[in-house]
């Protein structure tokens, strides 16, 4: 997930965890209703014995108490009573004529038995019967209960018990999916979180929804730590920008009296010291000066400077005050602007200077004979300044860390730096609602900011 890219769902623990939770609940649903059904079955069945049971007793007695005539008026009220369907019996004399009921091939023994309805009689249109025979003076009783209307029930429970399944299956994988999404909704919104504090961004929150779960827990926690870390780095920059103001103004003094000694010593050995010594203060004053104008722009104290600018027009002003500069160093320096106007809101003073700040980069980290271009010009909503050169690059992996204060490759390959301008760049790209971009121009490196344009 840290990288930014879709996890597949097979490594997802959240879609894992899901599809556990649904299998367990399947099984255990599909197991209940396997038993469910089974039981079902068996007291349908158990019924379809007693049936014929009493059904057999109650011909019986018919015949011990009224004769044969008795039993066949009593198969003939029940067969006739509408469910002839799922009923059948016969009383048979001794010659083996069917006296009452409908005509059976018996067993040749007395009791209970399953017999299909073809060894029973195939005019029959049933499957399975349960069938008790009896002997009394040498007529056979027989009665018989269909096990069919038993088995459409259980077929019917059982169906009622799949589709419940089906169903039940749904609502699992559902609903786990939808806590799946609320808990990866959650974490992705935690990463959101540290993501903004790692980029310097530190008012950005988890959020915590009330649950009080675990998730919470690790919001809160993560608000906390982020609120820490903010209010540390705050202090950092605090005692910096404190630093700075405090020093500029006993630095300037100091550069004053330099100059003026320098104007009253005849001395040449002094006269090189006095002017090391200034070089120095320039130098410190500027990194000064730099870190300054970041605590503004980050403290957004510049807002009331903004106005609507053509970057066409900053890049042409740029470019022609650096054309000697570069040519002198033996570099070529080109200027390309789009036809239409690149109109942004901003602060024109900060744009001169981080533009200025790149192409100074550009000629002092390149050897003689690079190609520099700088440009102006848009793509989709943005507005973009872009300085591209040829010559030893930044390696990828430095390319984000060059940007923060104080960042350097090393001192060889920044003589006289302050190892600001890229930070300061960065802040001004921030403060514009933009971004600062540095990639591998193959061979050599491309800058480029990027502002949202104005219409």
């Amino acid at each position: 997930m840290s990288s930014g890219h879709p996890e597949p769902l097979r490594r997802d623990p959240f879609i894992r965890l899901t599809f556990i939770v649904s299998a367990i609940f399947i099984g255990v649903f599909a197991t209940t209703a396997l038993i469910g059904w089974g039981v079902v079955r068996e007291a349908l069945h158990a019924r379809v014995t007693a049936e014929t049971r009493a059904g057999l007793a109650d011909l019986v007695d018919r015949f011990e108490m009224g004769g044969p005539e008795s039993a066949a008026s009593f198969l003939s009220t029940r067969l006739n009573n509408g469910r002839v369907e799922h009923v059948a019996g016969t009383v048979v004399d001794p010659e083996g004529a069917v006296v009452g009921g409908v005509a059976l091939i018996l067993p040749s023994d007395d009791g209970f038995t399953r017999r299909s309805a073809t060894d029973l009689n195939a005019k029959i249109d049933e499957d399975i019967f349960f069938v008790g025979t009896a002997t009394r003076d040498r007529y056979r009783l027989a009665y018989a209960y269909s096990f069919d209307e038993a088995d459409a029930i259980g077929t019917l429970v059982a169906v009622t018990f799949g589709v419940s399944t089906f169903v039940a299956t749904l609502a699992a994988i559902g609903g786990a999916l939808t806590l799946s999404r609320g808990f990866r909704r959650r974490l992705r919104c935690i990463e959101s979180a540290f993501a903004a504090a790692a980029g310097g961004d530190f008012t950005a929150r988890a959020d915590v929804i009330g649950k009080h779960d675990a998730l919470d827990a690790l919001a809160e926690s993560t608000n906390r730590s982020i609120g820490d870390l903010g209010e540390n780095m705050a202090r950092v920059k605090r005692v910096t920008d404190d630093i700075a103001h405090e020093l500029r103004t006993p630095i300037g003094r100091t550069l004053i009296l330099i100059e003026e000694a320098q104007r009253q010593t005849v001395d040449a050995n002094s006269l090189g010291r006095l002017a090391e010594a200034h070089r120095e203060l320039l130098h410190l004053a500027g990194t000064f000066d730099s870190l300054l104008t970041i605590a503004q722009i980050e403290n957004r104290n510049r807002r009331d400077r903004y106005g609507i600018l053509d970057l066409r027009d900053i890049a042409t002003r740029v470019y022609e005050a650096f054309d000697p500069v570069a040519d002198a160093a033996d570099h070529c320096l080109r200027l390309e602007v789009s036809s239409e106007a690149v109109c942004v809101k901003g602060d024109e003073d900060l744009l001169l200077r981080v533009l200025a700040n790149l192409l100074e980069n550009a000629i002092r980290h390149t050897n003689s004979g690079t190609a520099i271009v700088l440009r102006a010009t848009s793509a989709a909503d943005n507005a973009q300044l872009i300085v591209t050169d040829n010559g030893h690059g930044i390696p990828a992996d430095d390319c984000e860390r060059m940007t923060e204060r104080f960042a350097r490759l090393s001192p060889e390959r920044a003589p006289g730096g302050t190892g600001l301008g890229l930070a300061l760049v960065k802040a001004v790209a921030i403060a514009h609602d933009g971004t600062l971009l540095l990639d591998d121009a193959n061979p050599g490196l491309r800058v480029t900011l990027t502002i949202p344009l104005v219409r």
